[in-house]
């Protein structure tokens, strides 16, 4: 033997490289350790005290009992584990089982087959060997190849049903004489059991045909155990001799070593990763992959609300809701991703990151100074503002508080926390919100580009209606505004059915119906548009109740919204439009007037037709301009 060799099996059997290929805990490898020895040592007793036929016996049964129980484990596991290694191993285990019960049946001083040999016996011992030699060499196969259920067993059943009939029909090779010992027949069987077993052993890691080190690990044991097993058999010549003894306990612990591999991946180790996997989605957020709000109420607040040196850091990203609203809810996760991401990438090992709720973060930094923790906070921020959705720079709000002794409670740490990042969140909001307004606009008029100039008419031409009615400069200018963002919900509709050349379907309709409701919820978020969240709302509504989205009758409909339902029809029905060319101005004029008391306000429409048309609202193709000076002075809100 080489010192290669013996360096290599001295490492395999080391204790840390033991420890390292089956990763586990130190204890639940010595309970490992344990379990083997006492097992082997009862043997050696059960040898030392008692007559040789009730140790044999004992020793086959144990090991009849091992692969029989792992041949029930790793089958009924396999539903969980999915694992084909381990489901051939059981299988092969029961069919060499049947040999070595069989075995141990014939054994000489039994009594329990009057046909039986010792012979017999041993020839039976040779076949379940080179059943278990065979299947610890097929395994490096399935790394290549997928075996079916099927076709294992089958390849089993023949197998074992073929040299079973050898023995029992008296043609197999004689493998035992009485008073002499082994035949040369039975040893060139366990020396090449013995080069295969030591072959294999290298083979198995050195070409990496099996992912698992564990499963590697225990393999090399296996082959280990059964050549030294095999070894103690070419040199017995008494069946009741201390080398065949030796041997048995050989295999027993060769037995033992694909046992607990069995029990360790096919049952332990499923079920195992299983209620982790149940355990982590209890504590971490599904979304982000940070500890959620349960982990640290049920177990970091109470951890870390005694430490003398902490920092507590709150974040809450900016316009997230706005975000939703406007883009969906897919863009709006991507925001948090990416936040959880920069917490990741810019945090600390030591540092707690905790999603709190939808847009709300935390970070727990004990030991660390308001100095280093804004400066993480710094660091995360800037990782964040990396990121851009539909052109809109992300951005969040943090507050941070430093607790030095533990005379600043829990609740107060939180609460100063909150407050300063509240404060920041109230200077950095309505600038967030009014960029991605804007946002939303120029990406409708990137999807439609006909939508910009229909903003802008419709916002000039109501601001002209409201004059005309005597309105305020005031309320004229809001008017202004609210016709200019009246179409903002259109931001959830695809660019196919903005620019759809044919008849739409009724799903589409319905879509295009909800940019009502779709503007309202994006408007009510910002103070500043708040109200003109209402008119939007109900700027397709009709004077007989027949409009969307709530049907509201005549006086219910706020006036804003009846001018801007005016002055939209009018700019519609004069545009050319993707599905339709332009009617020209009389006809949209007459059309209007056809429609009062119906679909419009009279007094509105009575206003458009005879002072708004009077004013010098001149037709074109294109576009059409109305108190130019007027629109200039409140294009505030202009995208």
């Amino acid at each position: 033997m080489t010192k290669w060799t013996i360096r290599r099996i001295a490492v395999a059997f080391s204790f840390p490289h033991l420890k390292r290929c089956l990763l586990i805990d130190k204890s639940t490898v010595w309970k490992r350790v344990g379990f083997s020895v006492s097992i082997l040592a009862f043997s050696i007793v059960l040898w030392l005290t008692q007559p040789f036929l009730l140790f044999h016996t004992v020793a086959e049964f144990f090991s009849i009992f091992l692969a029989m129980s792992l041949f029930i484990i790793g089958t009924q596991s396999y539903r969980y584990s999915k694992n084909d290694v381990l489901y051939f191993l059981s299988l092969a285990f029961f069919f060499i089982s049947v040999f070595d019960g069989v075995h141990t049946l014939a054994y000489r001083g039994m009594n329990l087959i009057p046909w039986a040999t010792t012979n017999m016996s041993t020839q039976l011992w040779i076949a379940g060997r080179m059943l278990q030699i065979g299947t610890l060499c097929i395994i490096p196969l399935f790394h290549r190849h997928t075996f079916s259920k099927g076709l294992q067993e089958a390849l089993f059943i023949i197998v074992s049903g073929f040299i079973g009939t050898l023995i029992f029909t008296g043609n197999f090779p004689t493998c035992y004489v009485d008073g002499v010992g082994v035949t040369a027949f039975k040893k060139a069987v366990e020396y090449t059991i013995v080069a295969v077993a030591a072959i294999a052993f290298v083979i198995i890691g050195k070409l990496e045909i099996i992912n698992s080190k564990r499963v590697i690990f225990y393999v090399r044991c296996a082959l280990m155990a059964l050549a030294a097993s095999e070894l103690s058999f070419t040199v017995y010549k008494d069946v009741y001799g201390a080398m065949n003894a030796l041997g048995h306990l050989l295999k027993i612990l060769s037995y033992l070593f694909v046992w607990i591999m069995v029990v360790e991946e096919g049952f332990a180790k499923p079920y195992d990763h299983m209620f982790r996997q149940i355990y982590d989605n209890s504590i971490r957020d599904q979304l982000t992959g940070l500890y959620n709000r349960r982990y640290y109420e049920a177990v970091l607040a109470d951890e870390l609300k005694n430490t003398s040196q902490l920092s507590l850091v709150l974040a809450d990203i900016n316009g997230l809701k706005l975000i939703n609203d406007a883009f969906g809810h897919a863009e709006g996760d991507q925001a948090i991703v990416w936040f959880a991401l920069a917490m990741k990438e810019k945090g600390r090992p030591t540092d707690w990151m905790i999603r709190i709720g939808g847009d709300e973060f935390m970070i727990l930094m004990p030991g660390t100074s308001l100095s280093e923790a804004l400066s993480v906070v710094r660091e995360i921020d800037s990782g964040f503002r990396s990121h851009t959705i539909a052109g809109i720079t992300l951005s969040a709000s943090f507050g941070c508080m430093e607790r030095t002794d533990q005379g600043m409670g829990w609740g107060e740490l939180l609460r100063r926390a909150e407050a300063q990042m509240y404060r920041q969140k109230l200077s950095n909001t309505p600038k967030v919100k009014s960029h991605i307004i804007e946002r939303v606009m120029q990406s409708i008029f990137e999807k439609a580009g006909w939508e910009r100039d229909h903003s802008r008419n419709v916002a000039s031409l109501s601001k002209a209606i409201a004059l005309g009615m005597g309105l305020a400069e005031a309320q004229a200018d809001e008017i202004f505004k609210a016709g200019t963002l009246h179409d903002i919900g259109k931001v959830h509709l695809d660019h196919e059915i903005l620019n759809n050349r044919h008849t739409l379907k009724e799903a589409e309709v319905y879509e295009i119906q909800r940019h009502t409701e779709v503007g309202y919820n994006i408007l009510s978020q910002v103070p500043e548009y708040s109200q003109l969240a209402t008119y939007v709302l109900h700027h397709h509504e009709h004077w007989n109740g027949t409009g969307y989205p709530l049907g509201l009758l005549r006086e219910e409909i706020p006036l804003q919204s009846r001018i801007i339902s005016v002055a939209e029809a009018f700019d519609a029905m004069t545009s050319d439009r993707p599905y339709r060319a332009s009617i020209g101005r009389q006809a949209a004029i007459d059309e209007i007037r056809n429609e009062a008391g119906l679909k419009f306000d009279p007094e509105v429409a009575r206003v458009f037709i005879e002072e708004v048309m009077k004013q010098g609202w001149h037709d074109s193709k294109s576009s059409k301009t109305i108190i130019e000076n007027e629109g200039q002075r409140s294009a505030g809100m202009d995208s």
